[in-house]
């Protein structure tokens, strides 16, 4: 086969070797922020967990800069559970975001497989 025909198998397998590493950076990028939620999600658990220990006359103080701030028990205890559903969906939105990243790979590395046959059928020629 031609040198033209070389040059553009080229092109092509280099632009997807260059997706698939993109696409790696994703994924790895998707999974590092899916750990630190899990661990803020965690966090949050064991807060919920010592806030239903109290009773209705305990004191709350919640950080606020460098003091603390008193804060009723139930507004403590709704912040809380609120922090706990939104750190639930921003997981199920980075999981969605590094399967779709990996499905895509996977796309990009077959097309990779293809353009290396290509040029073993130009090799035996």
């Amino acid at each position: 086969m031609s040198t033209v025909a070389r040059t553009k198998l080229d092109k092509e397998l280099q632009k997807a070797v260059q997706t698939v590493q993109g696409l790696h950076k994703e994924v790895q990028k998707g999974i590092a922020a899916h750990s630190q939620l899990e661990a803020q999600l965690n966090e949050n658990k064991i807060v919920l967990d010592e806030l239903a220990l109290l009773t209705d006359e305990s004191r709350v103080f919640k950080l606020v800069g460098p003091i603390l701030v008193r804060q009723d028990l139930f507004e403590a205890r709704d912040i809380v559970t609120k922090r706990l559903d939104y750190i639930s969906g921003e997981m199920k939105r980075h999981e969605k975001a590094i399967k779709e990243a990996e499905d895509k790979q996977e796309v990009s590395r077959k097309q990779i497989g293809e353009i290396q046959a290509q040029y073993q059928s130009i090799a035996k020629k």
